[in-house]
């Protein structure tokens, strides 16, 4: 019995002893794993930020450019249509006309002198170049010219030196504790004068948000900072900003200097992560041990993909809300900050977009409670009998003020004979209005709109087509599921969740129609398949 008992201890000693051995080789995989995966991340967080400082230095890039060609546009002679470019250009905040060291506007008494009186009416020491030659000067678009030639020194102002030698610039100044660039272009014909903006840096850091994303992945952050080290936006999970970033890069030297695109990547979730991987492979071990691992197995990745479809659902449609809210907010507090210095035009265009967001927010929102329904089969109908040529034409009549907005011709064809359908109204002209609602986002450079009726020989069938650029083909397949979206500069230009089709593919197949796509040449084609009212009333009859 002792020999007995001594052979269990040693068999269990054993046992412990290559459960410790195999654990202690697990527990130095797991960190060998942790300063993998946290190097990994890193080089990943290194890499997505260079990308967006890079996109929005494209981006101020080209909004620099096209500024630089308006002013161009408006000449340099004309400070009247300079102003009026003022009052409508929402990134703009003041226009100014430089003739030699003399500001010849804004008025003298301006906040505008007030606050760059240092930059205009200081004089420093500095050599003014020489005026090239009429065959010598530069393209209009180049913003890094040959050097020029150099005169004698002079006193000029502190403006004229920074820009001397440059026939358009962006000129980047801090006053009234706020980042106020300028662009400023110089006339080729008289290289004394030029013509320049004040830029508002909200809207200019309005126009960059969106190029930012909204989701990141677990424990990531981005921060968009100023050169003093304030937050102008932050992205991801939260973070101790009493330390220092571990990315930084600069979004552009030139154009924004000081200005940082910074990543944070949480200390803890590694830590966090290196204890859930530990207990894990000690768990596997136990479980293999008594042959469980395989059902564990199982359950772990089925959980994860629930996980994953709903982080999908959510990060999706969290980004589409965020999209009109971020728009509201930023000029909401334009409105409120600056309302009482915005002529009526601009403030009235400031609400108008607000007023347009606040609507897409509202249809961004009823798209999701019914996708909601439609998942778990909730969602309730009523189906009656619709007369199908009348149900069209009242459509017909309601998008057309819409329609002869966006320069586009619907053209109704309906049959002679009366055609019926057995399906719930509302959810037809949801469907339809889906439809009508693409059509006008991405096709209406195609001028026409076919909608006709068709009386198949067991169902109804409406057929929409427009005359766009169409769908790619290898997205045909794809553009029913949820949450996909064109990647191409249409859908980039339009926002949207990528729900629209699937809830109206959806609304029909459960009353027994159907939504399918056509392809034409040029631009695409959809028919709505519905079950006739006759055919419905004989399927009961012989019930």
């Amino acid at each position: 019995m002792i020999s007995q008992n001594r052979f269990i201890l040693c068999i269990a000693v054993l046992v412990g002893l290559a459960a410790a051995l195999l654990g202690g080789l697990a527990f130095s995989l797991s960190r060998h794993e942790l300063k993998y995966q946290r190097q990994t991340e890193l080089d990943y967080l290194e890499q997505e930020c260079r990308l967006l400082a890079n996109r929005l230095h494209n981006e101020l890039d080209n909004i620099r450019q096209a500024l630089t060609g308006q002013l161009r546009d408006i000449g340099f002679d004309d400070p009247e249509k300079l102003s009026r470019f003022v009052e409508r250009e929402p990134l703009a905040i003041n226009a100014f006309r430089l003739q030699g060291d003399r500001l010849l506007q804004p008025a003298p008494d301006s906040r505008f002198h007030r606050r760059f009186a240092p930059l205009f009416e200081e004089f420093v020491s500095a050599r003014q170049p020489e005026a090239l030659p009429e065959a010598e000067a530069p393209d209009r678009e180049s913003f890094l010219p040959e050097p020029p030639a150099f005169a004698a020194p002079l006193l000029v102002c502190r403006f004229q030196s920074l820009s001397a030698g440059k026939n358009a610039g962006w000129l980047n100044w801090f006053a009234d504790n706020e980042f106020r660039p300028l662009l400023y272009c110089r006339n080729p014909q008289n290289p004394e004068q030029l013509i320049g903006l004040e830029l508002n840096f909200i809207v200019l850091l309005s126009r960059l948000l969106p190029l930012l994303p909204s989701e990141l992945p677990g424990g990531h952050r981005l921060e968009l900072t100023e050169p003093n080290g304030n937050l102008l936006a932050a992205f991801g999970a939260p973070a101790d900003r009493t330390l220092p970033p571990q990315i930084g890069i600069p979004v552009s030297s030139e154009l924004l200097p000081g200005v940082q695109l910074n990543g944070r990547l949480r200390q803890e979730q590694f830590a966090g992560g290196f204890v859930s991987l530990l207990l894990l492979q000690l768990a596997s071990l136990l479980l293999v041990i008594v042959a469980g691992g395989g059902l564990l197995i199982y359950l772990v990745r089925r959980q994860l993909q629930l996980a994953g479809q709903k982080t999908s659902f959510v990060a999706n449609v969290s980004h589409e809300l965020k999209t009109p809210l971020t728009s509201i907010r930023i000029y909401a507090e334009m409105l409120h900050d600056h309302g009482d210095r915005l002529p009526p035009p601009k403030q009235a265009h400031y609400l108008e977009i607000i007023l347009a967001e606040s609507e897409r927010l509202s249809r961004l929102i009823a798209n999701v409670l019914d996708f909601s329904k439609l998942e778990v089969n909730k969602k309730q109908y009523h189906p009656q009998d619709v007369q199908l040529q009348e149900f069209l034409a009242r459509l017909a009549a309601d998008w057309q003020p819409q329609l002869t907005a966006r320069a586009l011709e619907l053209r109704l064809v309906l049959p002679e004979q009366p055609l019926r359908a057995f399906i719930d109204a509302d959810a037809l002209q949801q469907v339809l209005q889906n439809l009508l609602s693409n059509a006008l986002k991405y096709a209406d450079g195609g001028g026409r709109l076919d909608l006709t009726l068709l009386d198949a020989e067991h169902a109804a069938e409406i057929r929409l087509r427009d005359y766009g650029p169409g769908i790619p083909p290898a997205a045909r397949r794809k553009v029913f599921r949820k949450f996909y979206r064109c990647d191409n500069r249409l859908t980039a230009k339009c926002a949207g969740s990528g729900l629209g089709l699937t809830i109206a593919r959806k609304l029909l197949r459960d009353q027994h129609g159907d939504l399918r796509l056509e392809p034409e040449t040029p631009g695409v084609a959809f028919r709505i398949v519905l079950p006739k009212f006759e055919a419905k009333v004989k399927d009961e009859l012989s019930d």
